[in-house]
């Protein structure tokens, strides 16, 4: 059986190490970038085969709302966690509205994200 493909997007490096070391150690294969401009390179090259992408709100340049709005507008059907220290951002509302998409807000232990992930691409 092959492994979930999941992209995770933040430009915080140790909170990407974090994530990518948390979910490949829980059996997903894990893909990584520190900014919205290599997740688009990403998500362009792995094209549908993704199944998750998680991605932080704020990043400097392209934030993860852009990200969204764009890769929303090609696959309408991928799954996105966005992760948050607060939750009151421009976009919020459209989040919510959306079945395939949740936010998540920092903090959060490791088991709490594997718990999440696996609940959310299984629901």
């Amino acid at each position: 059986m092959e492994k979930e493909r999941l992209v995770i997007v933040d430009d915080e490096e140790l909170i990407r190490n974090l994530l990518n070391l948390t979910l490949s150690n829980s059996d997903y294969n894990v893909i990584y970038t520190g900014d919205s401009k290599g997740a688009v390179k990403l998500l362009d090259i792995y094209d549908d085969v993704v199944d998750l992408l998680i991605t932080d709100v704020r990043m400097k340049g392209i934030d993860g709302m852009a990200l969204y709005n764009a890769y929303r507008a090609k696959y309408s059907d991928i799954k996105v966690v966005f992760i948050t220290g607060n939750s009151d951002f421009d976009g919020i509302k459209i989040i919510e509205q959306d079945v395939n998409a949740m936010i998540v807000e920092k903090p959060f232990s490791q088991a709490e994200l594997v718990i999440l992930v696996h609940g959310f691409l299984d629901g």
